[in-house]
């Protein structure tokens, strides 16, 4: 008897989704990070850009060369659903896309197969989420929020509208203390399917990530394939925690390094071991464990691929989830880059750690 009404608030989402569409020429944009973060460096190349928490220096530190946590942390999250009609994501379908993040961040996503070639460097982080269970004051919460409004996200706004109420959006919590996560619709006509607000901690009122409702989870009502697999928050939360892309955004220069330092518009310096200084990627004494890869892979791809940066086996880590795979084909994070994620939560996103959430 529900079956009707749920499938006719299906149709209207899409023709909704159709109509922008329609008045901007659509494409797929799988990531749009590195935009957000030259943003910021246009509008405050002399400013350091306040986080919500405590930031730390790398060289003052605990456990130096291990940079691991030593018990599983788990993260309260804040979803704010923006939409005309908000409630076409059901909290079952949040509650999908909290265990997809689970999975995939544990390593213990069963559709690991494909990472043959990787299994060696196949890392398992403590970092877990969880839907927010309190607000900031005690009050009971289901760490859902809905507004039913006709804003969208534009990342080209330094004030994003969907995450401000005052323009129709809804305002973050305490980013010092939850994880908050923005699920809309995209109004710049590129198809951005998610961003997250910089490479590590970000700004006090907005840090956080942006997805695409296109991207968000796995429901057929809504998602579209091959981003129906809830991996875009799952990569975009690793630049959130981070990490850069594995090809190091150089286009094919085979010079680029996804592990460089911190953008110091995060005001986060990382310690010796978890960055390589300038000229030492890609060589000998690089830090990293993902090969030198030289653009963005597309598709689903299978076996060894190589490219004119890593032409030889393994070659091409396709299966990373900080690469442009389609969701199907992303299952794996590696050992240095969980330590890196690990670090910045231990000591640039600590709030977390004592939330009230």
């Amino acid at each position: 008897m529900k079956a009707v009404p749920f499938l006719a608030l299906c149709l209207g989402l899409f023709s909704f989704i159709a109509s922008v569409a329609q008045q901007k020429t659509k494409t797929v944009q799988r990531c749009a990070t590195m935009k957000r973060l030259q943003l910021y460096q246009d509008n405050y190349s002399a400013t350091r850009i306040q986080s919500g928490g405590p930031t730390r220096n790398g060289d003052s530190r605990e456990n130096q060369g291990t940079f691991r946590l030593q018990n599983e942390i788990t993260i309260p999250v804040v979803v704010h659903i923006v939409l005309p009609n908000p409630y076409i994501v059901t909290d079952a379908d949040v509650q999908a896309q909290i265990n997809r993040l689970n999975l995939d961040f544990s390593g213990l996503n069963p559709d690991s197969t494909n990472a043959t070639n990787f299994y060696g460097v196949r890392g398992h982080s403590n970092i877990r989420f969880t839907l927010a269970k309190r607000t900031s004051t005690g009050q009971l919460t289901n760490g859902i929020e809905r507004r039913s409004s006709m804003t969208g996200s534009d990342i080209d706004k330094m004030q994003d509208p969907i995450k401000y109420t005052s323009l129709g959006g809804l305002d973050a919590w305490n980013t010092a203390n939850y994880l908050n996560l923005w699920v809309g619709k995209d109004v710049t006509g590129e198809g951005i399917l998610g961003y997250a607000d910089n490479i590590g901690p970000g700004t006090g009122t907005s840090d956080g990530v942006v997805l695409n409702i296109e991207a968000f989870g796995a429901s057929p009502c809504y998602t579209k394939a091959p981003y129906n697999r809830g991996r875009t928050a799952t990569h975009e939360l690793g630049h959130f925690f981070g990490l850069y892309h594995i090809w190091g955004d150089d286009n094919d220069g085979c010079t680029g390094d996804d592990f460089t330092q911190l953008p110091a518009s995060t005001g986060v310096t990382l310690p010796t071991g978890l960055y390589n200084p300038p000229g030492q990627a890609n060589g000998t004494q690089d830090i990293g464990d993902t090969p030198n890869q030289g653009n963005a892979s597309g598709n689903c791809l299978t076996g060894i691929q190589t490219d004119n940066c890593s032409a030889v086996a393994p070659g091409k880590m396709y299966q990373n989830h900080m690469d442009y795979t389609y969701d199907a084909c992303l299952t794996l994070f590696t050992h240095k880059q969980v330590a890196r994620m690990e670090w910045i939560l231990d000591n640039a996103r600590s709030g977390y750690k004592n939330s009230l959430g």
